[in-house]
């Protein structure tokens, strides 16, 4: 929102509850935001005011955002026959054996009542495809980053000394919510192995969450204590990836399948900094293996740590791989970029 073009489009958000961190942030854009009131997930009365708010503004383009958004816009559109549907599939969906026959049909009404459902990796869109075949009406867009305002030299000092890191230590960092998909237990169990070939490193943890608690005493478990600092969460990030020497991104869920298109390691690889990334999702649309990074399947945890390994101890090749990842999010994954092609898909829907 923050770069689109506003000769052209009007944005108006509504939040499906109120409150957070993103309202904020895009009122700061003058942008006007309609916050509902959430006490579960699927209610009647929210719909009926969305659809309300649809009958007032008369919108042209109604963009959904994932579940329960999806549904809400779809539903909304449909009762107030205003705007055309925008979907979106931005994370991998239960397997459909597991769901519930009314979350199936939540989902086909999501998506095949859209107009359009844009997804934000390739490996998603071939997913939605697979799932429902006779949609052939989804379309792939990729996030954007915009350049990150980089720190100057004494004050990433300053946070080294603040996070008690000894001042030439190699460090290895992750980012990313304390939850099951981001599988943190892997990386410190990467730290642990890492350890037995670089003594000296230090393992960065950086963000909060419900599995704290139970990271905490794996790493004690594993004997690393001294070794892990978690941050918890921080407004900083963007300064805490340039203390990194590597970014090892280890998220995984049950069905193997990963994330859509993370945005973290799109932040390292444009801060320059080689990844070591498991092979899920669409990771591989951002990390070409041995040229930027390094991709492994989630349950080689030795491999993980020798490409690790590898790295630390070659500055040369972590400057060229980190180069390389800094040009390619560059070319093909700036905000611009993105901002554009949703631009030429809204006018498209309105043909």
């Amino acid at each position: 929102m923050k770069h689109l073009d506003r000769t052209r489009f009007s944005p108006l958000v509504v939040t499906l509850s109120r409150g957070g961190y993103w309202v904020r942030e895009i009122r700061r854009l003058s942008i006007d935001v309609i916050e509902l009131t959430r006490r579960k997930s699927y209610e009647i009365r929210r719909l009926m005011m969305l659809t309300r708010i649809l009958n007032q503004t008369r919108p042209h383009i109604v963009h959904g955002f994932q579940m329960p958004g999806n549904l809400y816009a779809v539903l909304s559109s449909l009762l107030s026959r205003k705007g055309k549907v925008l979907s979106s599939y931005r994370s991998f969906d239960p397997v459909r054996t597991t769901l519930q026959p009314f979350q199936e049909f939540k989902r086909l009404l999501a998506y095949g009542l859209a107009k359009r459902v844009v997804c934000n990796s390739e490996t998603l869109d071939a997913d939605l495809s697979g799932r429902y075949p006779h949609l052939a009406k989804s379309v792939v867009i990729h996030n954007g980053i915009e350049m990150p305002i980089k720190a100057e030299a004494a004050s990433i000092s300053r946070l080294k000394e603040n996070l008690n890191l000894p001042a030439h230590c190699p460090i290895v960092g992750t980012v990313g919510r304390f939850v099951p998909i981001k599988n943190q237990t892997l990386f410190l169990e990467i730290a642990e192995r890492v350890l037995k070939d670089r003594p000296d490193t230090m393992f960065l943890v950086v963000g909060g969450g419900p599995l704290e608690k139970a990271l905490k005493k794996r790493a004690s478990d594993l004997g690393i204590t001294q070794h892990v600092v978690f941050t918890g969460q921080r407004p900083d990030v963007q300064d805490l990836l340039q203390l990194f020497d590597v970014f090892v991104l280890t998220t995984s869920n049950g069905n193997g399948t990963g994330e859509g298109f993370p945005n973290v390691i799109m932040e390292a690889m444009l801060n320059g900094i080689p990844c070591v990334a498991t092979d899920r999702g669409g990771l591989s649309e951002l990390v070409t293996d041995g040229r930027n990074g390094f991709l492994v399947a989630p349950s080689q945890i030795q491999v993980f740590a020798d490409k690790t390994v590898t790295l630390l101890g070659d500055p040369d090749l972590r400057s060229v791989m980190g180069n390389d990842a800094n040009k390619r999010i560059l070319e093909k994954f700036t905000v611009e970029r993105m901002v554009a092609k949703f631009e030429g898909l809204y006018c498209s829907m309105l043909q």
